[in-house]
């Protein structure tokens, strides 16, 4: 019997720009995922609640509020793999996001960097 190989599911991208959400909202579909969009924490938070995400891409400074707020209650849900994207280069960054089992993608990146972190997040226990 064959089999069709599962689909990724739904993605909650984050971001306060209508330009990244746009085009990381493309790259995401061209990776098979259903793509769900906020522009900021509130909204993130209660979509993150409404629909079942699998995969969370959030932007680290949305705002008056972190991104890393919504990753943590992300990992709190459970069964979400989480992708933190900055264009900020911080060192503390990487161990915050390794406390909450999230990878990092920095900013500008590409459909390959962007599968490259989503799988980093997959194998994070």
């Amino acid at each position: 019997m064959i089999t069709e190989p599962a689909q990724p599911g739904v993605a909650l991208l984050v971001d306060d720009s209508p330009s990244v959400l746009e085009v990381t909202s493309r790259m995401l579909e061209s990776l098979g995922y259903e793509v769900v969009t906020a522009a900021g924490f509130e909204r993130a938070r209660d979509l993150l609640r409404a629909h079942a995400v699998r995969l969370l891409v959030t932007d680290v400074r949305l705002r008056e509020f972190n991104g890393l707020q919504l990753a943590i209650e992300a990992s709190l849900q459970g069964g979400v793999d989480i992708v933190i994207i900055t264009g900020w280069e911080d060192s503390s960054l990487q161990t915050q996001a390794a406390q909450i089992r999230a990878a990092l993608c920095k900013k500008p990146f590409t459909l390959d960097t962007l599968e490259a972190a989503i799988k980093a997040a997959a194998r994070l226990p």
